[in-house]
């Protein structure tokens, strides 16, 4: 084997770790929302649980507003986790979808490089094309996925910005 046939299996090989780098510029960007979809989800879970003790307690504590107010969050809370659920549940599935383009692409990395070494073997010299095509394919559900979650973030933002609004147009003044 020549200097220069190792050179070119070498470069073979490292096309997939650019590739890699790529991917692990997307995980990072849905990592952070997916670490931002459960923090909301947890302070509106304490949120609800506030709102839920101060509903149970002595009604004549609280004024009329400010229980209307209370109960109108708690349905605002009580529609929004689900939703939120479901969002988390997008981008947790979008997460794995690119973990599995990354781990598609290492093995990649390993078929072209069996498939340099052994060209008579026709299914080593196919694998690393399928490999590839498998883990673009994997990117590519994760990035719709994402788009998916970034539509419906969309409309929990206004959801909840429409509900402030109706709240504040039927307060008298």
């Amino acid at each position: 084997m020549t200097i220069e046939t190792m050179i070119h299996i070498i470069s073979l090989i490292l096309i997939p770790a650019v590739i890699i780098s790529g991917c692990a510029l997307v995980f990072n960007g849905l990592l952070q929302r997916y670490e931002s979809i459960g923090g909301r989800l947890r302070r509106m879970h304490e949120e609800l649980l506030d709102l839920l003790r101060t509903l149970e307690q002595d009604q004549t504590e609280h004024s009329a507003s400010s229980l209307r107010i209370s109960q109108v969050r708690r349905v605002e809370i009580e529609e929004q986790i689900p939703r939120l659920m479901r969002r988390y549940t997008l981008i947790r599935n979008a997460l794995l979808l690119v973990e599995m383009a990354v781990i598609t692409f290492v093995v990649d990395m390993f078929a072209v490089a069996l498939a340099e070494l052994f060209p008579s073997v026709v299914f080593l010299v196919t694998a690393p094309l399928v490999g590839f095509l498998l883990g673009v394919t994997f990117l590519l559900i994760s990035l719709v996925l994402s788009i998916l979650e970034i539509f419906h973030s969309h409309r929990e933002v206004a959801y909840e910005a429409t509900q402030g609004l109706h709240l504040s147009q039927s307060e008298p003044r």
